[in-house]
């Protein structure tokens, strides 16, 4: 995945300009938006990775399951990385949702709802 866009919308002035000036080091353009314009903001995450069997997608939050591709291809999975994630973000307002194609990799979204600041970044 090629990241092109990202939109910035932040209160704090040093804060987004520490962030803007990161991340057009880092080859990101950086665009500023209206908040009243933005309801959600979803950072997609994508791999290209083994991928969860269908079956086991509805415990990948739990603690320490790793799943059968887990166990098989990485023998050092702990099953506590998405457990934490999930933790976290619900402690934060974030939703979470996963979705994985076995061969094909797994995408997650992180819906981050509207509030004093927003960082969005998108495909183009």
């Amino acid at each position: 995945m090629r990241i092109q866009t990202i939109l910035l919308v932040e209160d704090d002035e040093k804060l987004r300009n520490e962030v803007e000036i990161f991340l057009n080091n880092n080859g990101y353009q950086v665009e500023e938006t209206n908040k009243s314009m933005i309801e959600n903001v979803i950072l997609y995450i994508k791999d290209n990775g083994i991928g969860i069997k269908k079956g086991e997608i509805a415990r990948v939050f739990e603690k320490g399951f790793t799943g059968t591709n887990g166990r098989l291809a990485n023998k050092k999975s702990t099953g506590i990385g998405l457990y934490l994630c999930k933790n976290l973000c619900n402690k934060l307002g974030i939703m979470i949702e996963l979705n994985s194609t076995e061969q094909e990799g797994t995408h997650i979204r992180l819906i981050f709802p509207r509030n004093s600041y927003v960082c969005c970044i998108s495909d183009m």
